[in-house]
């Protein structure tokens, strides 16, 4: 028991060894946390504010006339601007997917249109 007291008593001498913060009175930065840039955690990531989603229009098809399409060989051909293509060509960044009797399916920029000859096109999904 007089090891206790003899410890407490060097401990209380050094004035700050054992109790570092009996010792230090200087003052700490002031923090200010503010988390405006990162979400609230108690909402599920998952659920979707209205306000903050804008409904992405397609790109705008550039301007494609099918002038005709070229039936009965080995592989379908269309005239398309006034260039010969077949499926898997790109024109003006268009990729033709498929040609058919009634019109030409293409793909730009994640929608996917059926062109018929005469200049009316159908956008599909």
């Amino acid at each position: 028991m007089k090891r206790w007291g003899l410890m407490l008593g060097i401990c209380l001498a050094v004035n700050g060894f054992c109790f570092p913060s009996l010792a230090a009175k200087e003052t700490l930065p002031y923090v200010l946390y503010t988390g405006e840039k990162y979400r609230e955690p108690t909402l599920s990531p998952l659920s979707v504010n209205p306000q903050t989603l804008q409904e992405e229009k397609p790109a705008p098809l550039p301007p494609l006339d099918v002038q005709g399409i070229i039936w009965g060989k080995a592989e379908p051909q269309a005239i398309v601007n006034n260039r010969i293509v077949v499926k898997g060509d790109l024109l003006e960044g268009v990729k033709i997917l498929e040609i058919s009797q009634k019109g030409v399916h293409v793909f730009f920029k994640g929608t996917s249109h059926f062109l018929r000859p005469g200049g009316h096109v159908e956008e599909s999904k």
